[in-house]
C-alpha cells in the first residue's frame, strides 16, 4: 500500500513539475512580445531610408546630389556634392541615428533644396524613441540643421513633399489621442514649419496613407 501511493505521490510531482515549466515558457513569451512590442512602436517601423540618393539642378546650372549611406552602429552619413562651372563643393554629416524617410525639396523658397528627414530618436524634450522631421540645409561645403524639432502638432507617423502650383507644402500623418490619424499641412515660415490646417481627421491609417497621396493644392487653405 506504502508503495502504491509512494508511485502516486512521485508521478504528482512529476505532473506539478511539467506543468511549471509550461507556464514559465508561457509567461516568458507574453514578456519577450511585450518588450519587442515597446521596443518597436508602430510609427517606428518603417523602412530605412539609406541608400537613397537625391539628384537637383539648381538655379545657374549647377547640380546636388545628397545621398544617404548607413554606417556602423545604426547611423547614417549625409554625403553631399555640389558641381558647376565654379568647381566642386562635398560635404559630409554624420547622424547617430537610424532615418526611416527622406525627402528633398526647396520648402524655404531660396532656390536649394532642403534635406527632410524622417529620424527615430529620443529629443531634449522627450526622451521616447518615436519619429521626428528634421530639416537640413546644404550651403557651400556644409550641411547643418535648419531644424530639429521634438514633434510638430501630434506624433509623427509619416509625412510627404506636396508641390502643387507653385506651392511646397510639408503634408504629414499625425496620430491623434484616440489612435486614428489626421492629415495636416504645413509651410516654411522663418525658423521652422507653420501649421496651416488640418486636411482631414479621425483616419485610419490606410485611409490617412490614401489621402496624403491623393491631394490636391487647390484643396490648400
Amino acid at each position: 500500500m506504502y508503495r502504491y501511493f509512494s508511485r502516486i505521490s512521485h508521478g504528482g510531482v512529476h505532473a506539478f513539475r511539467d506543468a511549471l515549466r509550461t507556464q514559465t515558457r508561457i509567461y516568458a513569451f507574453v514578456l519577450l512580445y511585450v518588450a519587442s512590442a515597446c521596443a518597436a512602436p508602430d510609427e517606428n517601423r518603417s523602412r530605412a531610408a539609406t541608400g537613397t540618393s537625391f539628384l537637383s539642378v539648381l538655379p545657374g546650372g549647377d547640380t546636388l546630389r545628397v545621398s544617404l549611406r548607413p554606417c556602423n552602429g545604426g547611423g547614417t552619413v549625409i554625403v553631399a556634392r555640389r558641381s558647376g562651372p565654379g568647381g566642386v563643393l562635398s560635404a559630409r554629416r554624420y547622424l547617430s541615428f537610424p532615418v526611416t524617410r527622406a525627402e528633398c525639396a526647396d520648402i524655404t523658397g531660396d532656390g536649394i533644396p532642403e534635406l527632410l528627414l524622417g529620424v527615430i530618436k529620443e529629443t531634449r524634450f522627450d526622451r521616447r524613441a518615436r519619429l521626428r522631421l528634421f530639416v537640413y540645409a546644404v550651403h557651400g561645403g556644409a550641411v547643418r540643421p535648419l531644424w530639429l524639432g521634438s514633434r510638430l502638432g501630434m506624433p509623427l507617423r509619416d509625412f510627404t513633399v506636396l508641390h502643387r502650383n507653385g506651392w511646397t507644402v510639408i503634408a504629414t500623418i499625425e496620430r491623434e489621442r484616440s489612435g486614428r490619424c489626421a492629415v495636416g499641412l504645413w509651410r516654411w515660415h522663418v525658423f521652422g514649419p507653420r501649421f496651416v490646417a488640418y486636411a482631414s481627421r479621425s483616419l485610419t491609417v490606410a485611409a490617412a496613407r490614401r489621402r496624403l497621396h491623393t491631394m490636391n493644392a487647390q484643396e490648400f487653405p
